[in-house]
């Protein structure tokens, strides 16, 4: 039998009832709300942003690159990338209705005080002016009704928690990838730099095949600029710093690893976080199940009222009385003539085996690219072996294309390693680290 419990107050509402007494508050607070003209809220919020914008429109194009390391870039990641503040937002709010359901459990006190008096002669009519009520209100939840609100909130309060974890995930990811590219294009300019000084040297003896030089350095220095530029602008929205010239360190910055086969783990170990997921929602899906069926079910209310704690009115005092106090209790079924209990469970039924079908395919995805990126490893690692093999006594002549051979595997390589490392729990131990004081300043 169900028991679904319905708000009682253990002492009755004295004076006004209590919607009519919601009602009037409510219209007091648009009364006084509206005292405030919106047309000037709007005027001040909108000299304060264009007093900001003109300060920040006001520095400098150029500005000097900012330094961070590894750990103080995850720091800003944590407390300023959009999207991780967005999960930490879901999450605040699966945690504020978790409590909130514990804490409906708490009675509700309100206070009431009036001032009535007779404008007739200038008297009070033979009654007391002032008036007083103290009345205390509780929520007698039925025992399935409490249960359903209980677990549903630990459900939504899990689902963000992972929804969190997910995208702590990808972006640290992505600021790994993001920091590594803008380290090569360093390391280009620097190398182009190299071959503008040779290009110089040869001016003397050899003018076309300098001038061939400048020309070709030229335009890829022009290339890497507008590729910079764009890594640049990624990094600065990823970190919450738009327009800032970022520079991530590479002392702090964790290896890759798997470099050996031994140290690669399995498919089966790994991607537990997306099964969490597909977890959370199956079991989300199976209780919306179990709640059309319980519609079927007999509902029992009870209810339980009694005078006020205290009201003094009409230069009269009444008190809280046990034997004042009203018990009910009522139960009905509602019979399901037009078949919508049944239609919503055939629904249910049917999305809970739709779903469970795309969490398989899902789940082979990911398997299909976890054997693509191990396979991948392994090729990628075989090549970059030859070509470092061939590094070590190759001639002058071949060693400029060996070296970019070797540059674009090894750039194929972290491709592959950051696949895995994605989906490596080993890798994220602790989870999603907390926001302190300091990173989120």
């Amino acid at each position: 039998m169900g028991l679904v419990g319905r708000r009682g107050n253990l002492v009755g509402a004295g004076g006004f009832d209590r919607r009519a007494r919601l009602a009037i508050m409510a219209g007091v607070s648009v009364l006084a709300g509206g005292c405030v003209s919106v047309r000037q809220e709007l005027a001040h919020e909108q000299a304060g942003l264009e007093q900001a914008w003109r300060a920040q429109a006001a520095q400098p194009a150029s500005q000097a690159p900012r330094s961070l390391t590894w750990e103080a870039a995850l720091e800003q990641l944590r407390a300023h990338n959009p999207k991780v503040r967005a999960a930490d937002l879901e999450v605040l709010r699966a945690e504020e209705a978790f409590d909130q359901t514990k804490r409906s459990l708490i009675p509700m006190a309100d206070l009431q005080a009036g001032y009535n008096r007779g404008l007739k002669y200038g008297t009070t009519d033979g009654f007391d002016p002032f008036y007083f009520a103290a009345t205390l209100f509780f929520d007698v939840p039925g025992l399935i009704n409490y249960k359903t609100r209980y677990e549903a909130s630990v459900l939504s309060l899990t689902h963000a928690q992972l929804m969190r974890e997910l995208a702590w995930r990808e972006q640290a990811i992505e600021l790994y990838r993001l920091a590594r590219a803008d380290a090569k294009f360093a390391e280009l300019a620097q190398h182009y730099n190299k071959r503008r000084a040779t290009a110089a040297e040869l001016a003397a003896t050899a003018p076309r095949l300098a001038a061939a030089e400048r020309s070709q350095v030229a335009a890829l220095e022009q290339k890497l600029v507008a590729e910079r530029a764009e890594t640049q602008a990624r990094l600065g929205d990823i970190l919450g710093l738009p327009g800032a010239n970022l520079v991530v360190t590479t002392e702090e910055r964790p290896a890759l690893a798997y470099e050996t086969t031994t140290a690669r783990p399995a498919p089966e170990q790994l991607a537990h976080l997306p099964l969490r997921l597909a977890a959370v929602e199956l079991v989300a899906l199976r209780a919306r199940e179990l709640g059309v069926k319980l519609r079927a079910w007999p509902e029992v209310n009870v209810s339980v009222s009694s005078p006020t704690l205290y009201r003094r009115n009409a230069a009269q005092n009444d008190y809280w009385s046990s034997q004042d106090v009203i018990v009910g209790l009522n139960a009905f079924w509602t019979l399901d003539t037009q078949g919508r209990n049944a239609s919503e469970a055939r629904l249910a039924a049917a999305e809970r085996a739709a779903r469970h079908e795309v969490l398989a395919q899902e789940s082979a995805r990911i398997v299909a690219k976890l054997h693509n990126a191990l396979d991948g490893l392994s090729r990628t690692d075989t090549k970059l072996a030859d070509v470092r093999q061939a590094l070590v006594d190759a001639p002058a002549g071949v060693r400029a294309p060996l070296l970019a051979a070797r540059d674009a595997l090894e750039d194929e390589r972290a491709q592959w390693a950051l696949v895995l490392w994605f989906f490596d729990d080993a890798r994220w131990p602790g989870g999603v680290p907390p926001v302190t004081p300091a990173n989120r300043t």
